[in-house]
């Protein structure tokens, strides 16, 4: 992340520094934080990632937390934020982004309105 950030401020100082140092002026560049500032940030970074799997942790410590079988939770407490405590499950590690359930509408526009797309 600040490594890009430190490339990208190089590269316009060398191709286009009327632009750096526009920006610079302007508060758009991060003056003051090019070179050592921004380097000690990127070696203090910690990038939460499985190098096994390729897959990026939703927070330190989320893939030592309980699994929940999702599919074995009785109907009868679905949806959970309405039966469950959030301490319960935010101590899981299972998909609580709402955005995921949302994934099938953007694949197949038509999935929930009989093949016909609906209009905002």
């Amino acid at each position: 992340m600040f490594t890009y950030t430190l490339d990208v401020l190089a590269a316009m100082q060398r191709e286009a520094p009327g632009l750096y140092q526009a920006g610079d002026q302007q508060g758009a560049a991060p003056a003051g934080r090019t070179g050592g500032e921004w380097k000690r940030m990127a070696e203090k970074m910690r990038i939460l990632k499985d190098e096994a799997t390729g897959i990026y942790e939703q927070h330190d410590g989320y893939f030592d937390l309980p699994h929940v079988d999702v599919e074995k939770i009785p109907m009868s407490q679905v949806p959970i934020y309405k039966h469950w405590a959030y301490i319960r499950i935010f101590r899981h590690n299972m998909l609580k982004a709402a955005r995921f359930p949302q994934l099938a509408l953007f694949l197949q526009p038509g999935l929930y309105h009989g093949g016909k797309t609906s209009e905002l």
